[in-house]
């Protein structure tokens, strides 16, 4: 027989059961794109573990790679990282008479946690298994740092150590691509 009748083609003949079913599966599709690669190991904050570093801590070697970095309170609870301008930003950038002079010659490149960090960062997860902050780890910071080229990796290496352990490989992947761009 055949079915002329529009209404009877289609997700128009689906049943209710089966229409549920498929908005479900459209709905775990665009729910899936919202989530981050390897996304189960970084909501697993065991896999974070790793040696533990005061915020204090952190700053010391900081200043140990780089002199010139300044610290300063952020949002409450944290604190920015600010490095030196290079003489190109400088010239661009405008100076503020309303800012301090640090202000005019600093540029934020992340912060942190005024608590103990993790060496690795991990997430937290909402009740749909999306990520909904991050838990940011000291490594994170330095990769801050690097990309903004406000430290380098031998001075992170030097001052830090080399990255080891289960999580390592997140610590890897980006110094590795890190290194392909700058190239």
């Amino acid at each position: 027989m055949l079915v002329t009748s529009i209404n009877q083609l289609g997700d128009r003949a689906l049943s209710p059961e089966e229409s549920v079913l498929k908005l479900r599966e459209e709905n775990d599709s665009l729910l899936e794109s919202r989530r981050l690669h390897r996304q189960a190991e970084l909501a697993d904050p065991n896999r974070s573990a790793g040696p533990r570093m005061y915020c204090n801590e952190l700053i010391r070697r900081l200043r140990l790679c780089n002199p010139h970095l300044l610290f300063r309170d952020g949002t409450p609870g944290n604190i920015a990282v600010y490095a030196r301008k290079n003489r190109a930003e400088l010239e661009h950038d405008e100076s503020d008479p309303t800012r301090p002079d640090w202000h005019n010659d600093h540029r934020y490149v992340g912060g942190f946690a005024a608590d103990w960090l993790p060496e690795y960062s991990h997430i937290e997860v909402d009740a749909r298994n999306l990520p909904t902050r991050e838990i940011r780890g000291w490594r994170s910071v330095l990769l801050a740092l690097i990309k903004a080229k406000a430290i380098s990796i031998d001075s992170a290496n030097k001052h830090f150590g080399r990255a080891s352990g289960q999580r390592s490989w997140s610590w890897y992947e980006q110094i590795k691509s890190f290194k392909e761009q700058s190239n």
